[in-house]
């Protein structure tokens, strides 16, 4: 089962960056880093990618795979694991790039 949960991408779609323009959250995970691939409605916009180990013992890490991406409010999501605190990402309007952040 866990095999299968790693092999198969996530995605979410959501309008993160509030153009109304749906944008694609992507999930791709193997046991020792997950990545998340934010792709943007308009076409004009580059990716952003962010990757994480798969560490319990780092901050800048994920506890433990599989994890799963779940929508938060309206224009952010969370990435969970279900083991400790969920990345929480969300679009930062003086940036004007998604960043996250974790209790």
């Amino acid at each position: 089962m866990l095999a299968a949960t790693l092999a198969q991408p996530q995605t979410l779609a959501i309008d993160l960056d509030a153009d109304h323009r749906l944008d694609t959250v992507a999930l791709k995970q193997t046991p020792r880093q997950i990545e998340v691939t934010v792709r943007f409605g308009d076409p004009s916009r580059a990716p952003e990618i962010f990757r994480f180990a798969v560490d319990p013992n780092r901050e800048d890490a994920v506890c433990a795979v599989p994890v799963y991406l779940k929508r938060e409010a309206a224009h952010g999501f969370m990435v969970v694991d279900n083991t400790c605190d969920s990345l929480h990402f969300f679009w930062n309007h003086a940036t004007h790039r998604i960043q996250y952040w974790r209790l």
